[in-house]
């Protein structure tokens, strides 16, 4: 987030383990960020960009949103999450996003539609008109479960699909197996770069790998 001259790097994540918790105790210090690491967006096409975020994985959608519409681009940007207490959309991350649309869904409808987010394809006829329209490219991030979902509408309607995945890691010395979501930010055309969180693996796949990332 940019403050004046300097830029302020926000962590999206939540309290489940031994290095989350000792990240949601810190109240000052000095903190060390690995990266870049893995593998961008490939936001590289001109169709269509569909942006489906489910939970902390809102948080690299966010970036790659800023980043088409720095280049002239905007997005239909989903965003879900099972109730209040788990939602994070672009505002409150503190992006201006003004070429792109924003959608909203809670399981518990307290945020937008009721429902879980894929059904706003079916639910806005916008929305399954982006789907259908030529060169149309998704790009997810969340849960195992909505990025398997992802990938299945994706080959149903021979869409290509790109998912940051989430992994557990555990051997790598200072990191924990706690989950993170990492941040998408721009390095060159095509090739966005990508920052981590402590704990953190993801890479970005083709829809159709994420069954065996599980």
């Amino acid at each position: 987030m940019k403050d004046g001259d300097s830029w302020i790097l926000g962590i999206l994540y939540s309290r489940i383990g031994r290095g989350t918790d000792l990240m949601a105790r810190a109240t000052s210090g000095t903190w060390t960020v690995l990266g870049p690491l893995g593998k961008g967006f490939d936001a590289a096409g001109k169709g269509k960009a569909l942006l489906v975020g489910g939970g902390r994985g809102t948080a690299p959608l966010v970036f790659l949103a800023e980043w088409l519409e720095a280049r002239g681009r905007g997005c239909e940007f989903l965003v879900g999450a099972r109730g209040r207490e788990d939602w994070a959309g672009p505002l409150e991350m503190g992006a201006v996003l003004t070429r792109s649309r924003v959608w909203s869904a809670t399981e518990d409808g307290a945020i937008g539609y009721r429902g879980r987010v894929l059904e706003l394809f079916a639910h806005e006829p916008e929305l399954a008109e982006a789907l259908a329209s030529r060169n149309a490219h998704i790009h997810a991030c969340g849960p195992h479960g909505l990025l398997a979902a992802v990938g299945a509408m994706g080959a149903g309607f021979g869409i290509p699909v790109d998912v940051s995945i989430e992994a557990h890691i555990g051997t790598a010395p200072a990191q924990g197996p706690e989950r993170g979501v990492p941040g998408v930010l721009p390095r060159r055309p095509g090739r966005p770069r990508r920052v981590r969180g402590l704990g953190a693996r993801s890479r970005r796949h083709s829809g159709d790998a994420v069954r065996s990332a599980r």
